[in-house]
């Protein structure tokens, strides 16, 4: 092998695994996404037929039409993009999967305005000044989704698939916090801080992957239901009950930013075993979206 055509292995290579580590930057992974609607749907049973006749009409929404008219992006890492309205149309057997479109038009070239859509930046600091906070982001853009639900089925459809995604990760802790670096740079929600083979917010994207495997996303789903919620008393219901009826999105965001404080950054060594903590902190957080993601949507679609 040639010196030359040992450093074009090693650049194709990083380049790998940089798009690798771009792909989970923007949410909880697919697993997490799914998982979040299948317990919805154990809160709202009512849901899942209302969700089908609405979500048919998403091939029709102008936005969709725009994805494809402006074509794929030039870094294009999509899967199934030989036949995306065959994606779509798997959503009618599969309609967890609906969580997770919004990641995944963003290999259409249109789809770069949505960018900043995913999270917020919130001060880790507890002194912070929220230097890195813009507008718009998952707050403006879940307010915006529910103050102005549109009136036509095409529109709904697209503005639903995105509250289904938004509502996740605005209960990622990593998506609503940006902590500054030794330059003063935002971190990106842990982006730029390495852990293990990737970085922090692709490791807290993953939170869900090994029980997802060992147990199957319906029964994991089922699982964190009856011990989050059904089977609790009835004053740890109350409890919860009350949590899940604050459907302001910034409030959500806040919890993210004191649930991230409280764990920590695995180098501030605040918790002794991390990947425990964090998963416990992050099977909270997406029972929470979950019910406050079926509140949402029962409120929404039509009946």
């Amino acid at each position: 092998m040639t010196g030359v055509f040992r450093i074009c292995v090693r650049l194709a290579f990083v380049s790998l695994v940089l798009c690798l580590a771009t792909a989970h930057a923007l949410a909880w992974d697919h697993n997490g996404h799914r998982l979040s609607v299948l317990i919805a749907l154990e809160f709202r049973p009512d849901l899942k037929p209302r969700l089908e006749k609405l979500i048919v009409h998403l091939p029709n929404s102008r936005q969709w039409r725009e994805l494809k008219a402006g074509g794929f992006s030039q870094n294009s890492r999509m899967e199934e993009k030989g036949d995306p309205d065959k994606w779509i149309a798997d959503l009618m057997t599969d309609l967890p999967k609906i969580a997770t479109f919004a990641d995944w038009i963003r290999d259409y070239a249109v789809a770069s305005k949505h960018s900043a859509h995913h999270y917020i930046n919130l001060s880790y600091e507890t002194n912070g000044r929220n230097e890195f906070l813009r507008e718009p982001n998952a707050v403006t853009m879940t307010d915006s989704y529910v103050k102005y639900f549109p009136k036509e089925a095409p529109e709904q459809a697209w503005a639903v698939a995105w509250l289904t995604h938004l509502i996740g990760d605005l209960h990622q802790p990593l998506h609503c916090i940006a902590r500054k670096l030794p330059d003063g740079q935002s971190d990106r929600g842990g982006n730029g801080v390495k852990h293990g083979n990737s970085n922090l917010h692709a490791y807290w994207d993953n939170l869900f992957d090994d029980k997802a495997r060992s147990l199957g996303l319906p029964a994991y789903a089922k699982q964190l239901y009856a011990e989050g919620y059904s089977k609790l008393d009835a004053e740890d219901k109350a409890a919860f009950d009350k949590k899940r009826a604050n459907q302001n999105p910034m409030s959500w965001a806040m919890e993210g930013q004191e649930a991230i404080r409280a764990v920590g950054y695995p180098a501030d060594n605040l918790v002794s075993d991390y990947d425990k903590a964090a998963l416990r902190v992050a099977e909270t957080r997406i029972l929470l979206a979950s019910a406050r993601m079926a509140d949402v949507l029962d409120k929404l679609i039509p009946k």
